[in-house]
């Protein structure tokens, strides 16, 4: 088991009137404690207690905060004069959970992806496939591409990797190839943390997230994290998620490596 903290949704509290909001919860995860709590305040300075430092802008105060029947709730009532004080500024919270669980990271840094369920990845050093299945174990499935390429499954994971040697034809596939490309089929086993950014999980609100990491539409997927490519001399998709709707859980991530090439 681990323990980690997720973003659930991020909320600009915009009218300045009582609140309350509820999201629900993975149902895999055993959330300890939530984010804010029962009687701290949310201001200019984020999170507070709930007496604030004086001097400090304080615009809500967390009446209620609770975890029942799979669902997170948050009982909020403002604060004046400071609510409507920054009513008219660009200001918003984290409403989060610290929660128990078991979760494969996928971790993206400036660079790319550095981490795939618990195997540190670098651009400077580039993996080969018999170092991906010493880390992840044998896979479920191997199939050789028709070209330059073989694809790797891990099932019990939901992981699907895509191995390349641009430089050894198909027969190299497996034994010389390098990861690529990801898919995670079951993205309910996963956590994406991109650099600074909370962890995202499958059932993280899309809607919270469009301010809170920018996340953006990216060819039919939603781009939780980028990493500039000095090749394309752009920011590109590291992990993207699929999903029905911005209130639908995600139900696929896709992941670029690259350590094939770009």
């Amino acid at each position: 088991m681990t323990t980690q903290t997720g973003t659930l949704v991020r909320s600009d509290l915009i009218p300045c009137e009582p609140r309350t909001i509820t999201v629900r919860l993975d149902p895999t995860v055993a959330v300890r404690r939530l984010r804010p709590a029962a009687g701290q305040t949310l201001g200019e300075e984020g999170i507070g207690p709930a007496r604030p430092r004086p001097g400090s802008t304080t615009a809500w105060r967390v009446a209620e905060a609770h975890v029942a029947d799979g669902t997170a709730t948050w009982r909020l009532e403002p604060v004046q004069p400071g609510c409507d004080a920054m009513r008219e500024g660009a200001y918003g919270w984290y409403l989060e959970a610290l929660w128990d669980a078991r979760r494969y990271r996928l971790r993206v840094g400036a660079a790319g992806l550095t981490e795939l369920a618990g195997m540190r990845l670098s651009a400077r050093r580039v993996t080969r496939y018999p170092f991906v299945r010493r880390a992840l174990g044998k896979p479920s499935s191997l199939r050789v591409g028709r070209r330059v390429g073989c694809t790797a499954t891990w099932n019990r994971i939901g992981l699907r990797i895509e191995f390349a040697n641009f430089g050894g034809g198909v027969q190299r596939g497996c034994r010389f190839g390098y990861p690529q490309s990801a898919v995670v089929t079951k993205p309910s086993l996963w956590a994406v943390q991109a650099s600074g950014a909370p962890a995202i999980l499958s059932t993280t609100s899309i809607r919270g997230l469009r301010d809170a990491v920018r996340v953006t539409p990216s060819r039919g997927r939603w781009r939780l994290a980028a990493a500039y490519s000095p090749i394309f001399q752009s920011f590109i998709d590291i992990v993207s998620g699929r999903a029905r709707s911005v209130d639908a859980p995600f139900d696929r991530f896709d992941v670029w490596i690259g350590h094939a090439g770009e």
